[in-house]
């Protein structure tokens, strides 16, 4: 296996179903972090991702016997080691198809690999997204820039600062490119967000967040709308993807226009 630029013009070709072309373009666009190896540098046909956190992405062809065979050690020795060294908890193995699976389970045996659901939804252009936010005084609807992101004495800052560095290879490259909206209470600062995520032009996915206490109150709805409203306006496909367990976020993306695009599976690996 051989390391190549996340920029290398096969990648997306490699990972070419809807759940995983529009990460890996903007990997390969330079917004979203990547570490990327193929079985040939110059006509590759299997592609391994990782985005230097929780996920990594297998892609092109699954019964390529001597990448597979490189893959064993290296995935243990170096990013499974490196996971455990920070502490991530868990590895989400993304796929193409589920040949993958089968093949990481093999060439994987030391590892407990759990087989999850996951689904992915994308917004309907032409979905009604004209309903006003209604918050209580205490709380307003603010617009994720560069003015919000440079008060790091702002309440909740941190933690959408964090979202955006896990999801972007900069702040710069967010608040340059992109945008997001979050809901400030007057007292408890930040405490629901919705970013965008997996940007390239003209497509992106949606990270959104609501701090416990606030659940269930309709404010990830607001933000979520919000953030619909002003991708709609520049035209970008927006793709929602969440376990297929979550409720909550599948009843919030369907309340707001989105429709499922395809369920798929992945491996979740358990760190000890």
């Amino acid at each position: 296996m051989h390391p190549v630029a996340p920029s290398h013009p096969v990648l997306p070709v490699l990972f070419g179903v809807p759940h995983l072309h529009f990460v890996v373009t903007a990997m390969e666009v330079g917004n979203s972090p990547a570490l990327a190896w193929v079985d040939d540098t110059h006509m590759p046909t299997s592609a391994l991702i990782w985005d230097r956190a929780h996920n990594l992405y297998f892609g092109g062809d699954a019964h390529n016997a001597t990448f597979n065979a490189s893959l064993r050690d290296f995935v243990v020795d170096n990013l499974v080691a490196e996971a455990r060294q920070r502490a991530f908890g868990i590895l989400k193995l993304y796929a193409v198809h589920d040949d993958w699976l089968d093949e990481i389970v093999t060439f994987l045996p030391d590892l407990s690999v759990q087989a999850h659901a996951r689904v992915l939804y994308r917004l309907n252009p032409s979905a009604d997204l004209s309903q006003p936010p209604k918050l209580p005084n205490h709380m307003r609807l603010v617009l994720i820039d560069n003015e919000l992101l440079q008060t790091p004495r702002l309440t909740g800052i941190s933690a959408v600062m964090q979202e955006i560095e896990d999801c972007w290879t900069s702040p710069e490259h967010f608040v340059d490119q992109a945008f997001g909206y979050c809901i400030i209470h007057d007292t408890d600062g930040i405490i629901s967000w919705c970013t965008a995520e997996y940007f390239s032009p003209g497509v992106c996915g949606i990270g959104i967040e609501t701090l416990q206490p606030y659940q269930r109150q309709g404010l990830a709805t607001i933000t979520a709308r919000a953030f619909a409203q002003h991708a709609t306006r520049l035209g970008w496909q927006v793709n929602w993807d969440a376990w297929l367990k979550n409720t909550p976020s599948i009843r919030v993306a369907e309340k707001i226009g989105f429709e499922k695009v395809l369920d798929y599976q992945i491996g979740v690996v358990v760190l000890t």
